[in-house]
């Protein structure tokens, strides 16, 4: 698209699920910035606009319901340099499980879980686990205990400020005894 004019990008969603946007600065057939926007809620009722150009495009405008009314600004999630646009590599993530050991991912009580992700390039945007099987993802912030008797599938993920997702890892975590039967978050 010529420089120098103003553009306005409009998205209309077929289904309910989430939205990952790049926009890309393309200088002499070379990227050399890439703003990324990372999993914004939507519905099949739901329409998007940004603007490129000589108007800021940090936002994503979001009509949820699909009535011409944009309800809300999502703020981009990374802007990345020409470097880092050009990463194409997934992050990793290492999981440390602290506890009384009974046998190998078995546990007497409750253990503590920590996660831990690096990535060679644009950085780690987030860090996610799932303990009811993928259904939900939580962001994670903080070291969290699973107490929860039986067998507990824990599942984690790193997206990168490039929107890099890494493959599902798992593992159970079997608590043998336990006194509490919540899992706390």
């Amino acid at each position: 698209m010529p420089d120098g004019l103003d553009y306005t990008i409009k998205g209309e969603a077929i289904a309910t699920g989430t939205l990952n946007a790049r926009i890309e600065t393309v200088t002499d057939e070379r990227v050399t910035e890439t703003k990324y926007f990372n999993q914004v809620p939507i519905t099949s009722t739901t329409e998007v606009t940004f603007s490129v150009g000589n108007v800021s495009s940090d936002s994503m405008s979001v009509d949820t319901n699909g009535d011409g009314i944009f309800e809300s600004q999502v703020l981009v999630s990374a802007v990345l340099n020409e470097a880092q646009s050009s990463d194409f590599t997934k992050p990793i993530t290492k999981l440390d499980i602290k506890g009384n050991k009974a046998s190998e991912n078995s546990y007497i009580s409750s253990v503590q879980i920590s996660l831990s992700a690096t990535d060679d390039n644009s950085g780690v945007l987030k860090t996610e686990y799932s303990i009811d099987s993928g259904k939900t993802w939580i962001k994670y912030n903080k070291l969290f205990v699973i107490n929860d008797r039986g067998g507990v599938k824990l599942m984690y993920r790193s997206t990168d400020k490039a929107g890099n997702l890494e493959s599902i890892k798992s593992t159970i975590v079997n608590i043998i005894n336990s006194g509490n039967s919540e899992t706390k978050k």
